[in-house]
């Protein structure tokens, strides 16, 4: 039987793929954001205080900011990055793309990458939210049922 980290690790390894097509087009920035990081509720306190939830400049074009302008997008993802998000194919230019990067920095160093804006989120609520894996275990269930839903109205 799996354990709860290894459903979590493979919850989460399946909403990289699917999660920003379930998302729908029409929601905000920060819906989308909350969406996608339901499950590390810090990452929504990140976003504010990198972007304020936002991924393109009034141009259209990915929003720059930080040091020399050279951080990309909603969480303003740093150039020594860059590498890195071009060999795992992800296009942080994109929100989808910015948000699984994102995601991934968390997953291999935590709020670490961020430290630069942690004064910023540090009192929000989002920031102090820690979910038990029986939360998280029925929010993924709630995922799967309405993943499932979805594939069964597309036959």
């Amino acid at each position: 039987m799996y354990s709860h980290k290894r459903l979590a690790a493979s919850f989460a390894a399946i909403a990289l793929v699917l999660l920003p097509a379930v998302v729908a087009a029409e929601s905000s920035a920060e819906e989308r954001v909350r969406q996608y990081f339901w499950d590390i509720p810090v990452m929504t306190a990140i976003a504010k205080c990198e972007s304020e939830f936002r991924q393109f400049n009034s141009q259209g074009v990915a929003l720059r900011g930080g040091y020399k302008k050279s951080m990309v997008g909603l969480f303003q993802i740093a150039p020594l990055h860059i590498p890195a998000a071009t060999a795992l194919n992800i296009d942080i230019k994109t929100m989808g793309g910015n948000m699984a990067f994102a995601r991934h920095l968390y997953e291999q160093s935590g709020t670490r990458p961020w430290l630069a804006s942690k004064w910023c989120g540090q009192d929000m609520p989002e920031a102090r939210i820690v979910l038990d894996d029986e939360t998280k275990i029925a929010m993924i269930q709630k995922q799967i049922d309405s993943i499932r839903l979805a594939l069964e109205q597309l036959k």
